[in-house]
């Protein structure tokens, strides 16, 4: 049997592929419910508006959605738009502007924290960027202690 694939890769090793996607991943996604593919496709453009300033707006929004949808995520979801939003301070023009975007970021991101305090993703989420943020913001403090 000769099967035509646009890679060049043997016949096996790409029957081996379509059985894999078969067993493996088509029922790990089919089985997961709506607001778990939300969640995940949420995070993904999360990790995209790092380098893409923008997807931030996107992000943001699927994250108001996804807060919306569920009450039980409003505390990590208001957390992520927090990082967001300070990450359009970081990439804003003006020093006012930065500082502005930054600070509106860390108040909704500390919010989103106080709702959701055991949540290991938003803890993760808030002391990570705590961390990373210029030591003039006075911030590490509160990476330390999310991190303990």
């Amino acid at each position: 049997m000769v099967i035509s694939t646009p890679l060049k890769i043997p016949d096996w090793m790409f029957l081996l592929q379509i059985y894999l996607l078969a067993v493996l991943v088509i029922p790990a996604t089919a089985n997961k419910e709506p607001i778990e593919l939300a969640r995940t496709e949420a995070r993904e453009k999360f990790y995209q508006c790092i380098e893409n300033e923008k997807e931030i707006s996107a992000a943001i929004r699927l994250f108001k959605q996804i807060s919306q949808t569920n009450g039980k995520y409003e505390g990590i979801c208001q957390t992520y738009q927090g990082v967001l939003i300070a990450l359009k301070g970081k990439h804003a023009f003006w020093p006012h502007q930065k500082f502005m975007l930054v600070k509106r970021g860390l108040s909704t991101m500390d919010a989103g924290l106080k709702k959701a305090p055991n949540d290991l993703e938003a803890l993760f989420i808030h002391s990570s960027t705590c961390y990373y943020l210029p030591f003039f913001l006075g911030r590490a403090d509160d990476a330390r202690r999310d991190f303990v």
